[in-house]
This record gives C-alpha cells, sequence and structure tokens, in this order.
C-alpha cells in the first residue's frame, strides 16, 4: 500500500566547500561499520517513519490496549487503528473524476482546486502531511512553498501534483489552518469515501470449477509457524 525508493547521491566537496554531484546510486549500500552506522541507523529509521508502515489489522486487534498505551492515544474513539486499506484506495468517486477533469482541461480553474476537498483530495493531502510531520532529519525538497516554479518542468504535472502544490502555496507557512481543515473532514469520515462497487461476480465467476482443498503443507500450518497465531 505504500513504496519508497531510497538513492544514494556521492557529494565531493572542494577547497572551497563547493559541492559537486559525483554519481547517483540506485541501491546505495548501508553499511554497519561504526563510520556509516552513525548516518545510516538513524536516517534509515526515520525513512521507516516517513513511508508510514501501519501496525497490521490483526495485531492492532488482539493488541489494541497495549498499542493504545504505547502510542499515547487512549482517547482516540475508533475501534480499528491498524491498517485501512481505505486511505490508500485508488478507487475515485464520481465527484473526484469531475473535478479532476475540470482542472486538467483548463489550467484556469487551478485556484479552485482547495475550494471543495474531494474525498480522493484529502486521503492525497493528509498522506503529505503525515509524511512530514515524521521527517525530523530529513528534508522534503518538492512540493515546499517555494517550489511552485519548478512545477513547470513536469510535463504535464498531474493532478496530484498540483494539488499539492496548491496546498503548500495556501497552508504552507501556516499549517495548523490546513490542519484544521483536515481534522474536520476527518471526524466526518469525508476521506473514506469510497464509490459503492457490485459485489455480484459475473456469470463467468459463478461458473468456475471450486478451489481446490487448502494443502495441509501450507506454510500457516507448519508447527513452527504455530506460536505466532
Amino acid at each position: 500500500y505504500n513504496c519508497y525508493k531510497l538513492w544514494g547521491f556521492d557529494i565531493f566537496l572542494d577547497q572551497d566547500l563547493k559541492p559537486w554531484l559525483l554519481e547517483v546510486n540506485n541501491i546505495p549500500s548501508l553499511y554497519v561499520d561504526p563510520i556509516d552506522a552513525y548516518v545510516n541507523r538513524p536516517m534509515v529509521a526515520e525513512m521507516f517513519n516517513i513511508v508510514g508502515f501501519h501496525i497490521p489489522t490483526a495485531v492492532a486487534k488482539k493488541q489494541q490496549k497495549v498499542v493504545k498505551e504505547k502510542l499515547n492515544l487512549k482517547d482516540l474513539k475508533r475501534g480499528n487503528i491498524g491498517h485501512d486499506p481505505r486511505l490508500y484506495s485508488k478507487l475515485r468517486a464520481e465527484e473526484d473524476i469531475i473535478k479532476e477533469k475540470k482542472i486538467l482541461e483548463n489550467t484556469e480553474n487551478i485556484d479552485e482546486i482547495l475550494e471543495e476537498l474531494s474525498p480522493s483530495d484529502v486521503r492525497t493531502i493528509i498522506r503529505s502531511e503525515d509524511e512530514l510531520t515524521q521527517a525530523k532529519v530529513w528534508t522534503r525538497i518538492f512540493p515546499t512553498p517555494s517550489t511552485h516554479q519548478y512545477l513547470q518542468f513536469l510535463s504535464p504535472p498531474c493532478y496530484s501534483d498540483q494539488l499539492l502544490d496548491a496546498w503548500e502555496q495556501k497552508y504552507g507557512s501556516c499549517r495548523s489552518k490546513g490542519h484544521i481543515i483536515l481534522r474536520k473532514l476527518c471526524e466526518e469520515n469525508h476521506h473514506l469515501k469510497l464509490p459503492a462497487i457490485s459485489c455480484k461476480a459475473p456469470p463467468s465467476a459463478q461458473m468456475s470449477e471450486p478451489r481446490p482443498r487448502k494443502s495441509s503443507s501450507a506454510w500457516i500450518d507448519l508447527e513452527m509457524f504455530h506460536k505466532f497465531q
């Protein structure tokens, strides 16, 4: 539900402390020797925080009381504190599709992009804001309140790029105001609204052959895994 990529940039500083880019590593080495570990360990820990892996639903249900105490979530009214796939759904309601088409077809409508946030808009923005709250040592380079001029180099900028750019321009210097809006919409579960999908299977699927019985050699049946159930 969440993907990431870690790149390694090799920088050389000359006698005037001017940085020179030497190379970019697609798969950077993360050695554990003392010198590298001093940088790599906190870097990787914060990277996972930014990526935002959720507590698995099964663990959250079984250990809900302990998890709430550890994370100071005792006052949280939600029953499920684990992963909610709706937060990462790519499904869009009709209002999402209409709004996106309107913005992309006519850039003059860009000023209206934040007027009425659709469910998909809110999901996109809260993920972006959540990532930013976890950045203590890392620094976001795009989007920021000062990167609007670089949007032109994305050909063409997608709807989400324009949405986040507009959000940064309006609330980047005063995020608390934006958070009040997001909090209100989330309390109304606006961000969890998804289009209704029919669960009725097509005729071809209804006539399909029954699934084979579960093999007794499945990994979950092995004795060594019983302690994790």
